[in-house]
C-alpha cells in the first residue's frame, strides 16, 4: 500500500513538474487547469512534497542529463557548449509544435519532420543570453555548427534543420531519448516504500 502511494505520488510529481513548466513558460495554454498547481502542497507545510522521493527523482533527472551529454559527445563529438547551443536552438526553433494541434498531429511523430517553414529563427543574442556565453563565442560556435550542417543559418538567426533522410542526424538521438524516458517507469517502480 505504501509502495502504491509512493508511486502515485511520484507520477503526480512528474505530471506536476511538466504542468508547472508549461504554465510558467506559456500561461495562456492551460487557463482551464490553473488551479491544479495547488494540488501538491509546498515543502515545509507538512504536505505532500515533504513525502515525495525528491532525491530519487533528482537522481533520475541527473542521470538522464549525464547520459544525454555522454551520448552526444561520443556519437557526434560535440563539446558541452555545442550540445547546449543545439538544445537551445532546437527547442526554440521548433517550439510551435507544442502549441499548435495541427503541427503536433502532423509532425509530432517519426512519419514526417517539421518543414523548415515552420521552424523559427533563434538569434545569436537569445542563445548567448540563455546560456550566459559571450556574444562573440556564441556567434563563432553557431557559425561552426551551421558550417558542419548541424544548424541552418536563416534570416534572423539559426534553426534546427528538418531531420529527414540522410540529413537526419538526430534519429539515434531521438531513439536514445525515448528509451531513457521509457526507463522512468522502471524508476517509478523502484521507489522505496
Amino acid at each position: 500500500r505504501d509502495i502504491r502511494r509512493a508511486r502515485s505520488v511520484c507520477v503526480e510529481a512528474v505530471k506536476f513538474t511538466f504542468m508547472t513548466i508549461r504554465v510558467a513558460r506559456f500561461p495562456a495554454c492551460l487557463l482551464e487547469n490553473k488551479f491544479r498547481l495547488y494540488k501538491i502542497a509546498m515543502r515545509g507545510d507538512g504536505g505532500l512534497v515533504d513525502d515525495l522521493p525528491t532525491r530519487f527523482i533528482s537522481s533520475f533527472v541527473v542521470e538522464f542529463i549525464s547520459d544525454f551529454m555522454h551520448f552526444c559527445v561520443e556519437k557526434y563529438g560535440f563539446s558541452t557548449e555545442e550540445i547546449s547551443i543545439i538544445c537551445v536552438v532546437a527547442t526554440e526553433s521548433t517550439r510551435e509544435i507544442l502549441h499548435d494541434g495541427y503541427l503536433l498531429k502532423t509532425y509530432g511523430t517519426e512519419v514526417q519532420a517539421i518543414p523548415d517553414e515552420f521552424r523559427f529563427p533563434v538569434s545569436v543574442q537569445f542563445v548567448c543570453r540563455r546560456l550566459g556565453m559571450r556574444r562573440e563565442t556564441t556567434r563563432r560556435k553557431l557559425e561552426d555548427l551551421a558550417n558542419r550542417g548541424f544548424l541552418n543559418k536563416v534570416k534572423g538567426g539559426y534553426a534546427l534543420p528538418a531531420q529527414t533522410d540522410a540529413a537526419d542526424y538526430t534519429l539515434e538521438l531521438r531513439d536514445f531519448l525515448v528509451s531513457k524516458i521509457s526507463n522512468l517507469r522502471t524508476y517509478i517502480e523502484k521507489i522505496p516504500a
